[in-house]
């Protein structure tokens, strides 16, 4: 009788948890001003594109593109592997916090990354380049 009451509980807590992170999961996508303040009191600004996989960076008129996995864990823990190489592991790379406004901030030993809702016009303004979205 136990294995009948704890397994419902389990799975409750499971979809919970898979929810709450999808939520998270979907928030992140989206296109982002971020602004980045490290340890050593360095800032910078760039832009970032992330949907399912990938995120792709503007930084100093160059874009990288990271083809990256990720997965958030316990609501908080950014996860990140990439893609199609059997040699990455999943590695948590810090912690996010979500505000009110719609945006969120990735926190770790190095820095701390603020992420605020932009568009591809406020982009073209202050660049004045297209930007070149992910396909």
């Amino acid at each position: 009788m136990w294995r009948f009451i704890t397994l419902p509980a389990i799975v409750f807590c499971l979809l919970w948890t898979a929810c709450s992170n999808t939520d998270f999961h979907t928030h992140i996508q989206g296109f982002w001003k971020v602004h980045q303040v490290q340890n050593n009191g360095e800032t910078n600004d760039m832009y970032v594109q992330i949907n399912d996989s990938i995120l792709l960076y503007w930084y100093k008129d160059v874009n990288y593109i990271f083809p990256f996995q990720y997965r958030i864990e316990d609501n908080e823990t950014l996860i990140v592997w990439l893609q199609n190489d059997p040699e990455s592991r999943p590695t948590p790379i810090g912690k996010l916090s979500f505000d009110e406004s719609n945006g969120f901030t990735l926190t770790n030993e190095h820095q701390r990354l603020e992420y605020r809702k932009s568009n591809y016009a406020e982009f073209k303004e202050e660049t004045g380049k297209e930007w070149q979205p992910i396909k």
